[in-house]
């Protein structure tokens, strides 16, 4: 197979083979301007290394426990309660995030109401999810 190189400059990194051009060049075709490679870096926030959630995770002698099976691992993952997607106010609120092992993370974040409904923390879910945000909860939970 011969080897296309851009047609402006000669680049042999072409993405668009119909015009051959390389990807600055043809943002210039598409756009009308090349695109920045790097987006703007958001400055974090600053966390409180003494807050409660961190001293469950340092209470645990290396290995955690999954809120949703019980099981003790070194390895979970921290899982927000209410989608951060939905109330972004809430993503650095430790009552708003557990640690759940892979498992049952992928059961909270995606899973049917009776696969939730066998995780240990969801009872426990649910009065915090009313507590903190009362629409998502009749939304998702209220209904009978």
């Amino acid at each position: 197979m011969k080897q296309l190189n851009c047609k402006e400059c000669n680049s042999p990194f072409v993405v668009n083979r119909t015009f051959k051009l390389c990807q600055y060049h043809n943002n210039i075709r598409l756009h009308g301007k090349p695109f920045l490679d790097k987006k703007p870096i958001k400055q974090k926030k600053k966390i409180n290394p003494n807050n409660a959630f961190r001293e469950r995770m340092r209470a645990s002698n290396g290995l955690l426990t999954c809120e949703g099976c019980g099981v003790r691992k070194e390895h979970l993952d921290v899982s927000h309660i209410i989608p951060i997607s939905l109330r972004k106010d809430l993503e650095e609120d430790d009552r708003n995030r557990q640690l759940l092992c892979r498992k049952c993370h992928i059961i909270w974040e995606h899973g049917e109401k009776k696969d939730k409904e066998a995780l240990i923390c969801y009872e426990n879910n649910l009065v915090l999810i009313k507590q903190l945000d009362n629409k998502y909860y009749y939304r998702n939970y209220g209904k009978i």
